[in-house]
């Protein structure tokens, strides 16, 4: 957006040498300035034009942020009518600041569960899926929320293996599934 700002208002005035511009706007030196600030300044510039700490130490998101507020400052915010609708596609979608917690504890939450149900390598809940494995005929049953293996539950089917073999196993390799993305795609 900046970017688009600032190209508006450059000119090349008399006595520049040749692909060197001269702005005439001073909120555009501001930026030009900005854009050569260290990480510090930039966090300090933000606390005063947000009037809070960042949570970030990305650079160039301070940078971005910093020179939206700046923009908005100058030529006006958002109208009314773009900001009603901002919202409202927000509240269509499930937009998260942090990672949802599920993912980093590893509990199997309903994001997990959409993810894992879209993996085409994976059969429909309900299908047993069949191995011999040391003379013995191994049975696992899909789950809609992972797996059954003789009245135990597991997550995933790696882990399915590693207690069946004591090894770590790729669950999808043991089970030979790697290659089902083809099949159910056609």
């Amino acid at each position: 957006m900046w970017r688009a700002v600032l190209s508006r208002h450059c000119a090349f005035g008399a006595g520049t040498q040749e692909g060197e511009e001269q702005v005439n706007d001073p909120l555009l030196l501001r930026i030009k300035e900005c854009r050569k600030l260290p990480l510090e300044a930039l966090r300090t510039k933000y606390q005063k034009l947000f009037g809070e700490s960042p949570r970030t130490g990305h650079k160039d998101y301070l940078f971005r942020r910093i020179v939206w507020r700046m923009q908005a400052n100058r030529y006006g915010d958002l109208s009314d009518q773009a900001r009603q609708r901002a919202l409202a596609i927000a509240d269509d979608r499930d937009l998260r600041r942090r990672a949802d917690s599920a993912l980093n504890t590893g509990e199997l939450g309903s994001r997990a569960r959409n993810y894992r149900s879209t993996d085409l390598r994976l059969p429909l809940p309900g299908t047993v899926l069949t191995r011999s494995f040391q003379g013995k005929t191994v049975k696992v049953c899909v789950l809609p929320d992972g797996f059954r293996y003789q009245d135990r539950r597991f997550r995933s089917l790696s882990a399915v293996a590693e207690h069946i073999t004591g090894t770590r196993w790729n669950g999808y390799v043991f089970f030979s599934l790697q290659d089902r993305r083809s099949e159910r795609r056609g």
